[in-house]
């Protein structure tokens, strides 16, 4: 019996000296491992830091300010190159890709000292524009993308629109509601002056309501925001002598208009 615990205490001595030898060279794997991802983020720096310099391009800077009551806006494009050869000219490169447009406009910009160059355009906010910088000289001509402006988009995706069926049967019966948003900054002229709901069986306008007349605006009036949410059940006759699944003949259709006179649209026909 004492002979068989002193084996059993040898082999847990033996066990347990493995384990923590075991332990140790996880802990140094660990540390080399840990060494190597420093030197590894410390290259991928480096490298980041290399190719930086080989751009033409330090930093740029939109400057948008509306004008014309959104009609335009005013773009500064500041612009802080890496590089520049002796004789080159530095120009802003930009088309209005909503309209597909393949000519490019083309405007020398101006030094503002040193590598820091500006250029001032007058953009419509009913397109958004790819832009390009361009620098000439007598041996090359060099160019970079930069991100694009985008006013159409940005004036737009401050209204969010949604209508949604809740329910419907084969009688004609169908309740349906609208949530809508906007985002009008402080500025009057962003309110919507109509919004209005157009349901259609099978391309057919089968009930019309304005949501701005009916629909309950919940926004609070501190907020730049307003806010409709509107449900209504109807009955549509035409459903009651539909064969097989008459709700993908249904479609919703929210048009809004504001104080400028732009239409935004929304379309739901996914039942």
């Amino acid at each position: 019996m004492t002979i068989a615990i002193i084996i059993l205490l040898f082999m847990n001595f033996t066990l347990i000296n493995k384990l923590d030898n075991f332990q140790n060279n996880i802990n140094m794997i660990n540390s080399q491992i840990g060494s190597l991802s420093s030197q590894i983020g410390g290259v991928r720096a480096e490298f980041n830091n290399l190719n930086q310099k080989e751009r033409l391009i330090n930093t740029y800077n939109y400057d948008i300010q509306n004008a014309n009551d959104y009609e335009n806006a005013n773009v500064n494009v500041d612009i802080t190159l890496n590089k520049l050869k002796n004789n080159s000219k530095v120009f802003l490169m930009y088309r209005n890709y909503e309209l597909n447009d393949q000519d490019w406009n083309k405007i020398e910009l101006k030094n503002q000292g040193g590598l820091n160059y500006r250029a001032d355009l007058q953009l419509s906010y009913d397109g958004n524009y790819e832009t390009e910088l361009l620098v000439e000289n007598d041996l090359e001509k060099l160019s970079e993308k930069l991100n694009p402006i985008d006013l159409k988009s940005k004036l737009s995706n401050r209204l969010e629109m949604r209508a949604m069926p809740t329910r419907a049967d084969s009688n004609g019966n169908f309740t349906y509601e609208v949530e809508v948003t906007n985002i009008f900054h402080d500025d009057e002229n962003l309110r919507l002056k109509s919004l209005d709901c157009y349901i259609y069986y099978k391309d057919k306008l089968v009930h019309q309501v304005d949501i701005i007349a009916k629909g309950e605006n919940d926004a609070f009036g501190h907020e730049p925001v307003e806010r409709w949410d509107y449900t209504e059940s109807i009955n549509i006759e035409e459903i009651k002598s539909a064969d097989g699944d008459f709700m993908r003949d249904i479609s919703l259709k929210l048009v809004a208009i504001d104080r400028l006179d732009k239409k935004y649209e929304y379309e739901h026909d996914e039942f």
